[in-house]
């Protein structure tokens, strides 16, 4: 039996397919600067990110490049209620 994962978009082309290998995780960083850069020279990345802080987090962009996971937190999305907000949030990447 096949495994593995295959996704698609809402018009049925597929996205990403990882059925002929598995995916790993190499590693993960507390995001507690307003940006930052991973290294990772992986040629098929992921990466995925959740909350850690106890209040509420800034959103963080993720840019994927060659040589690495680039982050930045978005920090002028909530105006006057920025000072409620913290850099909370982790990373987790991987190749496959």
């Amino acid at each position: 039996m096949p495994q593995g994962l295959q996704v698609f978009d809402w018009e049925g082309e597929k996205t990403l397919d990882v059925t002929s290998s598995l995916a790993r995780v190499i590693g993960e960083i507390d995001l507690a600067a307003k940006s930052g850069k991973v290294l990772c020279d992986e040629k098929r990345k992921w990466v995925y990110t959740y909350q850690i802080s106890d209040g509420g987090s800034y959103p963080v962009k993720i840019n994927v490049i060659d040589d690495g996971i680039e982050w930045e937190y978005v920090t002028t999305l909530y105006g006057y209620n920025s000072s409620k907000y913290t850099y909370g949030m982790r990373l987790v990447y991987g190749s496959y």
